[in-house]
């Protein structure tokens, strides 16, 4: 699987850039602050449909603008594959997938597979183990996109308990009366 064309709209700094890859390998070079980066976040958005920079969707579209597009075909073993998405200052965001607006994000995971790797990375290994769960969690999502639904299930279910915890723990312990044997 390959990543054939790359087509931007109002996506951070590009305002509508199409970018085709005639390669499986494409090395990107340039200047600081040309969009590189702008570049790659798009292609891990259209894999993970998160940003490692990013926590909401209005930071990716181009100020001034309401929406962002990012388009990409893939050529797989198959056949190809046309994605979508778009990204809302709103934070409302739609995917497609072959032309067809899917209506669970989860169905878009797994489509495409890419690995981000950056200097912050690092910290994968110098850092909390609670990073290395959530750089595994993110492969594991597009490797099995079913794990999605288990890990939101699973989070769920930890808060809920640490909920649970946390009200035990305020209410005060009740008093407990000795026991006296009877005869």
């Amino acid at each position: 699987m390959y990543l054939r064309t790359l087509h931007l709209q109002q996506f951070r700094n590009y305002a509508n850039q199409f970018v085709e890859f005639n390669a499986a390998k494409t090395i990107l070079l340039g200047d600081n602050a040309q969009g590189k980066s702008n570049l790659l976040e798009a292609v891990e958005l259209l894999a993970t449909l998160r940003s490692h920079r990013a926590t909401r969707d209005r930071e990716l579209v181009q100020e001034g603008q309401e929406t962002a597009y990012v388009t990409a075909n893939l050529e797989r073993s198959l056949a190809t594959a046309d994605l979508a998405l778009v990204l809302r200052a709103s934070g409302r965001r739609t995917v497609a997938l072959n032309g067809e607006t899917l209506r669970r994000q989860a169905d878009f995971l797994g489509v495409m597979n890419a690995v981000q790797f950056s200097s912050s990375d690092l910290g994968l290994v110098r850092g909390s183990p609670g990073q290395r769960r959530d750089w595994v969690d993110a492969l594991l999502t597009q490797l099995e996109p079913v794990y999605a639904a288990i890990l939101q299930q699973y989070n769920q279910i930890l808060r809920q308990r640490n909920a649970l915890l946390r009200q035990k723990q305020e209410k005060p312990p009740m008093a407990c009366l000795p026991l006296i044997p009877t005869n």
